[in-house]
């Protein structure tokens, strides 16, 4: 409960505020839209470091597919190849994804 109501908050107040209400899981999707719509459609209204971090995610993906996809031809083994391939497809499409700009008209 706020006591002072007649006061303005500065904006520092204001910003801690909706960082806290962000927190509640009701209000985070206002917030996270964004980011969900570069993670799976590839928007294309996103900020730099979003494109970056999941370039990085994606890359760690393929990283990690690959490596999987090694011990699948090692072992002879199918369970690492279908973990693999589904890790490095899923990885592509987040590089994929981190590199689509606006389509130009």
């Amino acid at each position: 409960m706020r006591k002072y109501t007649h006061i303005k908050d500065p904006p520092l107040i204001r910003d801690g505020e909706v960082e806290r209400e962000n927190v509640l899981l009701s209000r985070k999707g206002r917030s996270d839209a964004g980011f969900d719509a570069l993670l799976w459609r590839g928007s294309t209204g996103a900020s730099l470091t979003q494109r970056v971090g999941l370039g990085i995610f994606g890359i760690c993906f393929v990283f990690v597919g690959a490596t999987l996809l090694e011990l699948a031809r090692e072992n002879s083994s199918a369970v690492h190849l279908i973990v693999g391939v589904v890790f490095c497809l899923f990885g592509a499409r987040l590089i994929a994804n981190s590199v689509r700009r606006a389509s130009r008209k």
